[in-house]
Order: structure tokens, then sequence, then C-alpha cells
């Protein structure tokens, strides 16, 4: 695979307009909030930004969007009113979700003290994409939507607040809305449509305390008319625990099927990729035990591939312990390497064939032999390390077809080097980004390098990029359309920050 990056030169022949833009440039103010939009089949849309601009009196503050197509055309602008945060609430952008015609801005205010985040509220607003109309924010109060007053909000206030609402927008080319969940009472989900409607209620907690019952329910995915969510249930009183993955129909409310996990004898706990191909549910990931030991090797044990009819029936379960790794992988019982190292699980790609590729980074965390002994510690601290990446091949039938190792070179203070990833042909392949610091041979100087990776037909393409700085600018790659990745060259200082496409020859 040849890959060429062109970072050094701004304005290059070798891109059609649209392919570049200088985010300083696209709005007055300060950029604060940014994040990419993608479709209900996880295609790119576009990517959204937010600028900070002045304020309108003491409560509130003005801000400007700014939406670009894939192709990084402006396509969308307006203007809005905000929050403007004092020293005991900060107003925080969350999430954007595109939702047909309109995107939904999620935010958070949250409270500081001691060291210690507080999420106090959750709001959203609409944005138009016909004629860019911002609605006002609104909060979930007494059973219903209702617009915030930004004037009237006190920290202290919501402190007292019994109920923490937490909305989550979802969408596809079938169904969109909102599901609003209490965290404090966990007791119960709620789903509207996207014209804030309530269609249902499912009820996941039966008891009316949290003492001694603990519950909680997770919306996983939406597909067609189809939610797919988790829910964990464990009695203290009994010992009894119990993980179910549950199919919804979206219309009714009515529960379509629920599938019991062999966790309640065995205290099994599971990561979780969903993935539906051919109206059958794929559930992969890492499975562990004793999830309360202090010791995280004590529980950490194995593989998994479930599969599901769409009456959830089983037709496939496979668990596989590490030892079913040797002598591709050399790991022991618990899944460690050598000197303290593991495979760190950063992504599962479930592929349209039913094969799966398993993304893992050897990684050893940070410790301090004499953290409790004061002063000693500070000399005592090791760093955390991740090295090379080890990708786990499966077949159909979840036997393991290949390992292929990504080799770099260490990372110290840092968790991963992992960036993200896209699909490739449909669902039929991947690629997907890291970065890693290397050093040159010759002249011995550290050196950032874009490792681009692609998987298809269960065979690894590697190509190492170095990312040149031009005066000390910050580049960060981000998702793009495919066949393409997204570079963001800044400098804050020069007040320089913008965008370009580079174009993959996979």
């Amino acid at each position: 695979m040849k890959v060429k990056v062109l970072i050094i030169c701004l304005l290059s022949s070798v891109f059609s307009f649209g392919q570049v833009q200088d985010l300083a440039k696209l709005a007055d103010g300060k950029l604060v909030y940014n994040t990419t939009l993608f479709d209900s089949a996880h295609d790119l849309y576009g990517y959204f930004y937010v600028y900070k601009l002045d304020a309108k009196d003491k409560k509130t503050i003005n801000y400007e969007f700014v939406v670009l197509d894939k192709n990084l055309n402006k396509i969308n602008n307006g203007k809005f009113e905000g929050f403007k945060s004092t020293a005991f609430l900060e107003s925080t952008f969350n999430d954007c979700t595109l939702m047909g015609d309109n995107l939904i801005i999620d935010k958070l205010y949250v409270s500081y003290s001691q060291g210690v985040t507080y999420i106090l509220l959750n709001t959203f607003q609409i944005i138009s994409l016909k004629d860019n109309s911002v609605s006002k924010e609104k909060q979930f109060k007494n059973n219903e939507f209702v617009d915030v007053d930004l004037t009237k909000l006190k920290s202290m206030k919501l402190y007292m607040d019994k109920s923490r609402f937490y909305i989550n927008a979802y969408s596809n080319k079938y169904n969109s809305g909102f599901f609003v969940t209490d965290e404090n009472s966990a007791k119960e989900t709620t789903f509207f449509d996207s014209n804030l409607e309530k269609k249902w209620t499912y009820a996941y907690n039966n008891t009316d305390t949290l003492k001694n019952y603990y519950s909680d329910f997770k919306f996983r995915l939406l597909k067609d008319n189809v939610i797919y969510a988790t829910e964990r249930y464990n009695d203290k009183i009994s010992k009894k625990k119990t993980f179910n993955i549950l199919a919804i129909n979206y219309t009714t409310g009515e529960k379509i099927y629920e599938y019991e996990l062999d966790n309640n004898k065995d205290s099994i706990y599971h990561t979780f990729e969903f993935k539906v191909i051919n109206n059958k549910l794929i559930v992969s990931g890492f499975y562990n035990t004793n999830i309360g030991s202090l010791d995280f090797r004590d529980y950490y044990k194995g593989i998994y591939k479930i599969v599901l009819d769409e009456n959830g029936q089983e037709v496939e379960k496979v668990y596989h312990t590490w030892k079913y790794l040797n002598p591709k992988v050399a790991v022991n019982k618990k899944g460690m390497l050598k000197n303290g190292f593991y495979l760190k699980h950063q992504k599962t790609f479930v592929f349209d064939d039913g094969t799966i590729s398993m993304l893992n980074e050897v990684y050893r965390p940070a410790s301090n032999p004499a953290w409790f002994v004061p002063l000693v510690n500070w000399f005592t601290y090791i760093p955390s390390v991740t090295k090379d990446f080890i990708i786990l091949n499966f077949d159909k039938n979840f036997n393991l077809n290949s390992v292929d190792t990504i080799s770099k070179q260490k990372s110290r203070n840092n968790n991963t080097d992992y960036l993200f990833s896209q699909t490739l042909n449909s669902n039929k392949g991947v690629v997907f980004f890291h970065l890693n610091n290397r050093k040159d041979p010759k002249t011995k100087k550290k050196e950032l390098m874009l490792g681009i990776n692609s998987i298809v037909a269960g065979k690894l393409t590697q190509e190492l990029i170095p990312l040149y700085k031009k005066k000390q600018y910050v580049i960060t790659p981000l998702p793009a359309k495919e066949g393409y990745i997204m570079l963001r060259e800044s400098n804050e200082k020069d007040k320089y920050n913008q965008i370009r496409l580079e174009k993959l020859n996979l």
C-alpha cells in the first residue's frame, strides 16, 4: 500500500476545492467543541464545530456553530445562546447526534469539588439543518421535556434535586428519538420519538430501594426496528447476579427476547461488541471473573463469541481461554505476557462474512511498589508502557486463523497508541490508525509516525508515514470518508488551525 501524506505544503494543487478548510476563519470566536458526524449506517456525514463568542450578559454567552460536509464544504452555520460558566457550575458540550434533518447537541452541567467532578444536569438543543434555527435548551423534568431558563441555573439547587436524568439521542433510517434514564433511582428507561412524544417505558428495577439491590440498563444498538440492550441485576441479599441481553421492539416497547449470560453461577463479566448480520445478533469481546479483586490478573480470562437468531435462540456460543491462543500467542492462563505486560483489548471488528479480528495492544499499567511511603513513592513510580499491537483473526466459526503483529517502539505514560478505525468496502474490511514516536536509526532523533493499517479478507497491510511538524504545529489525525484521512494542523500561538483531507491509496 502506497500512501502519500502531504503536510508541509499548506496549499497544494493536489487537492480539489472543498478538501481544505481553515477552522480559524470559519467563524469568529474561539473553537471550544468539535466532533465527527455519522449517519445511521456509521458512514461519515460531516463535521460539527462550536465557537465561543462574546458574553450576552452576566448569565448567558453567545455561540456559533458550523457544519461541514464530508468534503469539508461549509453547509450550515448559525448562532445560539448558552449558559455562562461560573466558578461553581460549568456547561460543557458532551455529544452531537445526527437525527434526520436535525442535530441534537447534548450538554452536561458539572461542578467540581476537591478534585471530584459531579454531573448535575443533562440538557440538549435541536439544530435544524433546513433553516439553521436552534431550539432553546431542554431538560427532562416532571416526566416531560421543558425549556431551561439559563438565568436561573444555580449549582446548589441542582445538588438538591433528587432526580438526575440522562438524555440520549438515537437514530437510524427507520426510527429516531430519545431515551431518558433517572440515574439516581435506576428504575426505568423511557423512550420518546423525535417529536418529544412519549412512546413507552421499560422498567428494569422492581424494588423501591437501591440499598440491597442494584440494576442498570444500557442501550447498545438500534438496528432497523429493534433495540438491543443489556441489563444487569445484583441482589445483595440473595447474592443473585444476572446479566441479560435484550431485544426490544422499538414501536411497542415489547420485549422480543431475553438472553441470559451464564454469569449468575460463575460471576462472569463481559465486554461487548454488538453487530447484526443477516438478522442474527453477533456479540463478541472479552470475559472475566472475580471482578472485585484488586489484581486485574485474577479475573482476566479470555475471549468469547455468541450468536443469537431473531428469536433469541442460541446459534453459536464459544468461549476461549488464553490457553487456546498458545502457541500462536505466548500468554499464560491469566492472559499475561512477559515482564508484567498483557493483551489490552482495543477494538473488535466483526465483518459481514462473519469473520472477526480483535485488535489488542501489549500494555503494562503504571505501578508504584512504595505507594504507601511518603516521599519515597515519588522515586519508585513506574510509568505505564505500550508496545506492539497483536491482532487475533478468527474465521466465521470463531476458530483462530492467524495472528498478526504490528511492531512499534515503546510509549511511556500512555494508555494506548490506537486512534480510530474506518470500514472499507461495505464492511468487508477495515482500516485503523495509530501514532508512535520512532527514533531514527541514523539521526537518533525521535519522529512522530502515523500508522495506517488495513485488514481485508483476513490479510493485514501496514504503512508508516512520518508526520512532519512545521513551526511546531500540532498535527492531529481525524476520521474521514472512506478511503481518506483528515489531518488537523494547528498552532494556537499563530492562530493557525487548518484541516485537510488526504487520500489513502488502499
